[in-house]
Formats: structure tokens, sequence, C-alpha cells
């Protein structure tokens, strides 16, 4: 074997000649002792691109394209500087050995590099993609599982499309293990749509029946005397309830339909789930207000019977009961992401 320098890029970049007298890249030379020899005296030379292709690889590039560890464990070794490097498309190794399926480099440098920094981790190219960005692209169940349960990928970053890694997959996985939790990993673009039109719906009808209610009260108006065009009942407790449930309902569901109203024309995806969340939390409010206004404004009218106000008051509760277990089991299923909502 020989050993030549050829220059590319103004700088010395190491090819073997094999027995067929072929040039071929330092990483995939029969002699690894004649690679480390080189490495160590010139590690400079690891940082340089290498080839003819206008990709701007380096030999750390290479050899995740060809999947070779011994090579990579040796760059590490040597210049571990070259973990940093990024091609003519911004993109480092960790994003070569993704795009091109090299497990076996994805599982070294998930097992065997624990404290490789955050910033190769989560690298972003020119299309803003990390390499979770990708195997979810390509919907390669086993190299994205790496990154999914590393605590110290995060999940949250978005391309140039302002969608997260967690938007593409479509495969199962442990969401609670990766750190994602609830309608934040499953929310899709028609998904968005199709909620935001059910809840704007539920918001408009709330908002309409807890206007009139609030309109026509209860018991009706006084119609002479100094108090004319007072509300008949305004003194009694239940009266009083009543008005500030409907209120609350009344703009809570106001509410509601103005962060949908913010969602048509929010682009991040962040902003518009956390709209959406605001949005769901204030519907199911004004659903509970809206519930306690019609008791104690049914009680406040039924008042001078003495059976009919219990039988409303018991039959209204019967909702509560439903409602509550519904919603505990919603929230108890994703107990994090109710949590960490607001934050």
């Amino acid at each position: 074997m020989s050993v030549k320098y050829y220059y590319y890029y103004t700088s010395p970049c190491f090819f073997v000649f094999n027995v067929t007298h072929r040039p071929t890249t330092l990483f995939v030379t029969f002699s690894v002792e004649i690679r480390k020899q080189l490495m160590e005296k010139q590690p400079s030379q690891c940082k340089v691109p290498v080839g003819m292709g206008k990709n701007n690889w380096t030999l750390l590039h290479h050899a995740t394209h060809k999947g070779d560890l011994s090579t990579i464990e040796d760059i590490i070794m040597f210049c571990p500087e070259c973990l940093e490097i990024v091609d003519i498309e911004n993109q480092n190794f960790l994003h070569i050995a993704v795009k091109y399926e090299k497990i076996n480099v994805v599982k070294y440098i998930s097992e065997s590099l624990p404290t490789i920094a955050e910033e190769i981790l989560n690298g972003q190219d020119n299309h803003g993609n990390t390499p979770l960005h990708i195997a979810a692209i390509g919907q390669n169940a086993t190299i994205a599982l790496f990154f999914l349960y590393n605590s110290r990928v995060s999940k949250k970053i978005t391309n140039m499309q302002g969608l997260r890694a967690i938007d593409l997959i479509h495969f199962e996985y442990d969401k609670r293990k990766a750190g994602v939790f609830g309608l934040v990993d499953r929310v899709g673009e028609k998904e968005i749509k199709d909620q935001t039109d059910f809840d704007l719906l539920v918001g408009a009808l709330i908002a309409t029946v807890s206007f009139t209610a609030g309109i026509t009260v209860p018991g009706g108006y006084t119609s002479d005397g100094p108090n004319k065009g007072t509300a008949v009942l305004a003194k009694k407790l239940s009266f009083k309830v009543f008005l500030i449930t409907n209120t609350i309902a009344l703009l809570l569901s106001l509410y509601a339909v103005f962060c949908h109203f913010c969602v048509k024309h929010l682009r991040k995806k962040e902003d518009i789930i956390y709209q959406l969340k605001v949005a769901t939390f204030c519907s199911f409010g004004s659903i509970f207000a809206m519930v306690v206004a019609f008791i104690t404004g049914s009680y406040v009218v039924l008042a001078v019977t003495e059976e009919f106000p219990i039988i409303v008051c018991v039959l209204c509760c019967c909702f509560f009961l439903f409602a509550f277990r519904a919603l505990w089991k919603m929230l108890m299923q994703d107990k994090p992401s109710f949590l960490s909502a607001w934050k």
C-alpha cells in the first residue's frame, strides 16, 4: 500500500491506494494502523472536506455514510471537534446516519456517547430538520426511538414548515417514556381543523344561550312602581347565583370562540396547540357554569312549590356525576399534559 496526498479545497486530504491502485478514502483503508497514525499526526485533517463532491463532507460524514464504526471511533478519539462540523446542507454526521439508515452508528452514539453535546443531537439543517425530524419523515421507527427515548433530544423543535418531529410520526411508541403527552404529539392539520370547527360551534351555541338567558331573566321584570324595569327576583340569593354563573358561562364561551379565531391566524404549531387547550378548558368551564345557571334559574322561579325545585336539582346533578367521571378519565389519561398545559 502507498499513501499519497491529494489537495482539495486548498488542504491536503489523505488517500490510501489499495492493491488495484484505485484511490480509496482513508476510512476504508485496509490498514487500521496507517489510518490511526495519520490521524494521530495530523488530526486537523479530519476536519477537511474530502472528495470531489460538492457536499463538503468530512471524513466523519463519509465514515458515517459507510457505517464504518471503527473509523468513526478513531475520528472521535483524535479529533472530537469533527462531531460539530456540518456539510453544505448544514447537516452533521447524525443527520447522515439517519438519512442513510445507519442504525449501528445511531446505536453507538446513543450507548457509547451519552454526553454528546445537545447542539449535535438537536442540530438543524437548512430545512430546519433535526436528526429526529429526518427519522420521522422516513418513518424509521428503529432509529427514531433512539432519539425519542433520549431525554436530551428536544421534541419541541420545529422545522421551516412549523412541524415538530412528533407531528410527523405515524407509528406507535411509548409517549410517556418519550416525554410527550396528550394531544400535543398527535394533532395534525386535519385534527386541528376538525376540533376548531366543532369547538367553535359549541362555544357560539353556549354564548347565544347564555346571552339570551341574561336578557330574559327568570321571573321577568317589574312593570310599574319605583323599581320599574328591574328584575322581579333580584333580591333572591338563587337569582344572584344565576346571574353570576350565567355571566361566567357567557365570558368563558366568548373567550373560547376568541381563541379559535386566533388559531386561524397563528402559524406556529406550539401557539396553535396552546390556544386550543385554553379554548377546551374554557368550553368545559362554560358548560358547567351554564348547567349551574340553569339549576339556580329554575330553582328561583319554582321556589313557591316544594317538590319541583328538588326534582330539577337532582336531575341536573346527574349531569355532573357523568360529566366529572368522563373528565376525570381524560385528565388521568394525560395527567402530565394537564399539569403542564399552562406552563
